[in-house]
């Protein structure tokens, strides 16, 4: 009997399909499973986050304080501290907070209309936004409302998300290991979804209308011409949060539905809108 090696078939050796096509089947599985993954973890630290002690959260705030962005420093202005702080200790009193639950306003002499919750309590409040606001009542809102953060633990479940993201992608070589300055920058650029600001929104209504016996006012930063400017810039699909006018409207439903007899503003303290060299003079 003869036997002979036959050839094996043309082709056999190499894929007929393109080397690109199958690259980016490969690519597209690898950020899918990337995406879940994601996805996942991000569930898991929303459940799993708020149960941290509070302590805890102040210990790791205290931590990462030390990268501290030099633009959010806290300006010592004593008098413009106090009152600010009165006034976030007036609204906790209507927002059943617990009782570990210190809230810490800071004042920071900065032009940018705005304020922000991070983590442990600590709310900061920009002269930017007291030049623009004419009421207490619309003030309180706004401090309000990052109370309602802290209450509802947003700032550490953001930040726990975004640590999380940083370290998967890191782990598959597009992010960079993490240290003090990445951790304080996070901290101070926390973004909270659309359901949390609503929240956020709806506990400081309520929280407005019990101190003051009404809701007037509160609309007051949301049609400061910044604000809507940046809603049109970006628009409702591209914004992390509700937009201001969404947010506006509901404001104003509220408002419509709770009305009282006597629904007058409280002006703003002039001092916190003086310099603070001045603002100790300025009753």
């Amino acid at each position: 009997m003869k036997y002979s090696n036959s050839q094996p078939p043309e082709g056999i050796n190499y894929s007929q399909q393109s080397p690109l096509g199958e690259f980016a089947w490969m690519l597209g599985a690898v950020l899918s499973g990337l995406a879940i993954v994601l996805l996942v973890l991000h569930f898991l630290a929303a459940w799993a986050l708020p149960f941290i002690p509070f302590a805890q959260e102040k210990k790791l705030f205290n931590y990462i304080a030390q990268g501290l962005p030099g633009a959010l420093q806290e300006t010592s202005c004593t008098n413009k501290q106090a009152l600010l702080q009165q006034l976030a200790n007036n609204l906790a009193g209507h927002m059943d907070l617990k009782d570990e639950m210190a809230i810490k306003l800071h004042y920071v002499n900065d032009d940018t209309p705005n304020a922000m919750a991070t983590l442990a309590g600590n709310i900061y409040i920009m002269q930017g936004l007291l030049d623009e606001l004419e009421t207490e009542n619309g003030l309180a809102m706004v401090v309000a409302h990052e109370i309602a953060h802290v209450k509802h633990r947003d700032p550490l479940i953001s930040f726990g998300r975004g640590l999380v993201s940083s370290m998967v992608l890191s782990l598959v070589g597009a992010g960079g290991a993490q240290d003090l300055s990445l951790l304080a920058a996070a901290a101070w650029q926390l973004k909270f979804s659309r359901d949390q600001e609503a929240a956020a929104d709806s506990e400081a209504l309520a929280a407005v209308n019990r101190h003051y016996g009404h809701a007037q006012g509160a609309e007051e930063f949301f049609q400061l011409e910044q604000v809507q400017a940046v809603d049109s810039a970006w628009g409702d699909f591209m914004s992390s949060h509700p937009l201001s006018q969404a947010r506006l409207e509901g404001i104003l439903r509220f408002q419509s539905s709770n009305v009282q007899n006597n629904q007058s503003k409280t002006p703003l303290p002039a001092a916190l809108k003086a310099s603070c060299a001045d603002s100790a003079l300025v009753k």
